[in-house]
């Protein structure tokens, strides 16, 4: 799924990747974090996480994505899960609404 911002997953090079690795997305409208909670609980989680280290002021780009990425894989495992399952409610509550506007966790 795809929040349809053109300066991320629908640039050229986003498409073109996404091509290449013959993946299929659902394109959602710009601005619906309701739908996207990975994007605004669990990428605010990592991100909180990755700055609150001490030392990392003068770190190489490859040493930040690095820590990014552990610090990433390091969320524990209640917090994903809770959080995926939150974004198939909000889904099945599209779904059962017919699309239309429905209430959202």
């Amino acid at each position: 799924m795809e929040d349809g911002d053109p300066k991320g997953f629908q640039s050229s090079k986003g498409k073109k990747a996404k091509k290449e690795e013959k993946i299929r997305s659902w394109l959602l409208p710009p601005h619906s974090p309701g739908l996207m909670p990975l994007d605004y609980s669990l990428w605010n989680e990592v991100e909180g996480r990755t700055l609150n280290k001490k030392g990392h002021e003068k770190e190489s780009l490859a040493s930040y994505k690095k820590r990014l990425n552990l610090t990433a894989k390091r969320l524990p495992r209640k917090l994903v899960k809770k959080t995926v399952g939150k974004m198939k409610g909000n889904f099945a509550a599209i779904v059962k609404s017919g699309g239309g506007h429905g209430t959202l966790d």
